[in-house]
């Protein structure tokens, strides 16, 4: 399973909706989750049984796929039509089914939303907890959690250390988003001490940024279908590459004299923004431009992909963004050419919407998409950017 599959499932998919947009459950699952079970590997009948008869309150039930190995259920994948939104009834639905025959993997959908589940086992405690929870147009970005639900990481053993992995990295984001500042002084604290005192200035603000990338390398490999790994696990601790540290030591120290000649300028916006004459707040997506702290510039739209389109076209004109990329394709991560000299890409189907220089970027993403492709190219351009509005 690649990006690449996932999205013709995706494709195939949305054009059996837009043609039966009220489909039911028995064609739902005849017409696309049929090849949602191919995704997976798993077939029918050789290791998925249909209508399989669970207990549960008081009753017996009938799970709509019982994804089968060595005669014994591994998963149960419950449906529903795509007329019929996911609630949470239906998923305490599949969790009892899953806890009354010991079924450690759960999946929940109705072609369009996709709920993903896992059966914990703590002393005497059990519990199903919900993993994953996305939509049709954004599987593509969660081929790690799929990759967890298909025959050959089941039958392995490699299910659990894929989930277990991401809720690892999700709890290391959400202790690095809800500690920033104590972490940020800790870092300055040490480098202060261990370096220079007259570092510290600039350290602070450097180590937020650290930071910041971190939470959006983390959130970056969750969604991931890299190989690669942030962490490594040697026994019970985890350890992580020091490489990014002493590097950024190195720039504070040779910075220093950099930050004196930007404090003496009040943090003044560079030249390269003199003569941007937009400041756009009207729109239902906002994202503001920032020089040195300072807003240069701001776009705004009720779409986000135009906003998207918007705010490229001020950091190619003004901030020389595709000399800073080439050469293009530009592909930050996996197979996805964001910025492409081609209305094509033969690696996937992108949505590309052409840029004022001719270029094209790909806004088929899904909002935190955007909003992390948005940061990187603002990034190369050593700005930063502010999301206002329904962001």
């Amino acid at each position: 399973m690649n990006r690449e599959s996932v999205q013709d499932y995706v494709d195939q998919s949305e054009a059996v909706f837009d043609a039966s947009p009220q489909m039911d459950e028995a064609n739902t699952k005849a017409a696309v989750l049929s090849d949602f079970l191919d995704l997976l590997d798993w077939e029918i009948p050789s290791n998925t049984q249909l209508e399989y008869s669970v207990e549960a309150f008081g009753q017996t039930y009938k799970v709509d796929y019982a994804l089968i190995l060595e005669e014994t259920p591994v998963a149960f994948i419950e449906a529903k039509g795509v007329d019929t939104s996911l609630t949470t009834d239906h998923e305490e639905q599949l969790s009892s089914y899953m806890m009354n025959k010991n079924v450690t993997y759960g999946i929940l959908t109705n072609g369009k939303q996709y709920r993903f589940f896992q059966r914990h086992v703590n002393a005497s405690k059990v519990n199903v907890q919900k993993v994953g929870d996305t939509v049709l147009s954004n599987l593509p970005t969660r081929v790690t959690v799929l990759k967890a639900y298909t025959k050959d990481a089941i039958e392995s053993g490699e299910s659990g250390k894929i989930l277990d992995r991401i809720n690892e990295l999700r709890k290391a984001r959400q202790t690095l988003e809800a500690e920033k500042d104590t972490l940020a002084t800790s870092i300055t604290t040490l480098l202060s001490k261990n370096v220079s005192d007259s570092i510290s200035s600039l350290v602070e603000p450097q180590s937020k940024e650290m930071i910041d990338r971190i939470v959006r390398d983390l959130e970056e490999e969750i969604i991931s279908d890299k190989d690669s790994i942030l962490f490594e696990k040697d026994s019970d601790s985890y350890t992580t590459s020091i490489t990014e540290s002493s590097q950024t030591v190195l720039e504070l120290q040779s910075k220093e004299e950099e930050k004196k000649d930007r404090d003496s300028e009040n943090n003044s916006p560079s030249d390269k923004s003199v003569g941007i004459n937009q400041l756009d707040k009207s729109g239902k997506y906002i994202v503001s431009i920032l020089d040195g702290g300072n807003e240069i510039a701001a776009v705004s739209n009720r779409e986000q992909s135009q906003v998207m389109v918007d705010t490229t076209n001020i950091l190619v004109d003004y901030y020389d963004l595709i000399a800073k990329l080439e050469p293009l394709p530009w592909v930050p991560s996996h197979a996805k050419a964001i910025i492409n000299n081609k209305s094509e890409w033969d690696k996937a189907v992108p949505v590309y919407k052409k840029l004022a220089d001719g270029n094209y970027i790909d806004t088929k993403l899904n909002k935190d998409g955007k909003k992390r492709e948005i940061r990187r190219m603002a990034d190369k351009c050593g700005l930063e950017v502010r999301f206002e509005g329904d962001w």
